[in-house]
């Protein structure tokens, strides 16, 4: 029994030294290795961009307006009479057509006159009349003396000298008495074009001279446009710019005044309207202006929103974000217009990011609404 007892110790002390010896071998062969930790790779935001638009655009930009009078006219009497009629459209604003009459002047003097001077013109013309028969007489006579007479005598003899002044005084009485038609014509005051009434200076029973303003107008058939540019933009204007008005109605650029606003500090640029009345177009108004100049080369058009703090503007070629700055030529209401040197190839950025730096790798995602 102690045999069998003492056999099994030393079988179960072979038994464990056997498990240590494979464990130790086990772990000796298959030596357990470090784990790297996992490296995450960082992303590059998504930036939407839009490719600008490349060619040769005319300059655009939208401005505030005055509608002011073409030519301002002062209605003054060319004779001396009293005022016996008055034009009851004649109030401020009113619009009086061409050839409609204005103001009437008393005439009664002048008709007058015109006998009178009727009455001088029949004596000058009997007097043209006897100095001729006085002359056919004299020639008669003239046949019987005609040597014995120098060349000076001859033309008093022969009656020239009177008969040159009874023309005269024939051609004075006519000029008379067409100036007295005239004045009568002269007292019935009218528009010389279609006006506008802008102030009234008269009554009735006045008494007026030339010296005297009766009405203060302006010409009815045509306008200025009046409107502000900085003066660096100028060179974008020609004889062939306009502006439209209510996006239909054009007006040619009239002119460019010389000196600079007052206040802004910017050019002034006058623009002629014609027929504006037919275009509900009123003196005074304030319009909302679309100035049209001369066509420029190699300009990029990009969304006004493109351009950011300092004119600066984000560009991606390449899966790569870089910065310049441009300065716009122009701008309208949706639009910006940049010069387009170096831009070929290029798209603009026209989303935010937070946070940017130059050469930023960026995804980029295109735009729907293309340009």
């Amino acid at each position: 029994m102690k045999k069998i007892i003492k056999l099994l110790f030393y079988l179960a002390v072979a038994t464990l030294f056997a498990i240590s010896l494979y464990q130790s071998y086990q772990w000796l062969t298959h030596k357990p290795k470090m784990h790297k930790k996992a490296h995450h790779k960082r992303w590059a935001p998504m930036v939407k961009v839009q490719k600008p638009l490349i060619g040769d655009f005319h300059f655009s930009q939208f401005q505030l307006s005055k509608v002011t009078p073409f030519r301002v006219l002062e209605i003054k009497p060319r004779v001396s009479s009293e005022v016996i009629w008055i034009n009851p459209k004649i109030v401020q604003g009113a619009l009086i057509k061409k050839g409609e009459l204005l103001i009437k002047l008393d005439k009664s003097d002048f008709l007058l006159e015109i006998e009178k001077k009727e009455a001088a013109l029949k004596r000058a013309k009997l007097n043209l009349v006897e100095e001729i028969q006085k002359q056919k007489r004299a020639k008669e006579e003239f046949r019987y003396f005609e040597g014995n007479i120098t060349k000076e005598d001859k033309e008093f003899v022969l009656r020239i000298p009177y008969i040159e002044d009874a023309k005269a005084q024939l051609k004075a009485a006519k000029a008379d008495l067409e100036l007295t038609l005239l004045q009568i014509k002269r007292c019935d005051i009218k528009a010389p074009f279609d006006l506008i009434v802008l102030d009234s200076f008269v009554a009735l029973k006045d008494v007026v001279s030339p010296s005297k303003t009766l009405l203060k107008t302006a010409r009815a058939d045509r306008f200025l446009i009046k409107t502000l540019i900085e003066p660096k933009k100028l060179k974008y204007l020609d004889q062939n710019s306009y502006v439209l008005i209510k996006n239909k109605t054009k007006a040619s650029l009239f002119t460019i005044k010389k000196d600079l606003d007052d206040t802004s500090k910017l050019a002034k640029l006058i623009f002629l309207l014609k027929d504006p009345l037919k275009r509900e177009i009123f003196l005074n108004d304030f319009l909302k202006t679309h100035i049209v100049g001369k066509k420029v080369k190699n300009v990029a058009k990009i969304p006004r929103y493109a351009i950011r703090a300092n004119n600066k503007i984000w560009i991606v070629k390449d899966n790569r974000l870089h910065i310049i700055q441009k300065e716009p030529l122009w701008e309208d209401k949706e639009f910006a217009y940049i010069s387009a040197d170096n831009l070929k190839g290029y798209d603009v950025v026209i989303s935010n990011l937070s946070t940017i730096f130059e050469n930023m790798k960026v995804r980029v995602s295109k735009a729907k609404d293309e340009m």
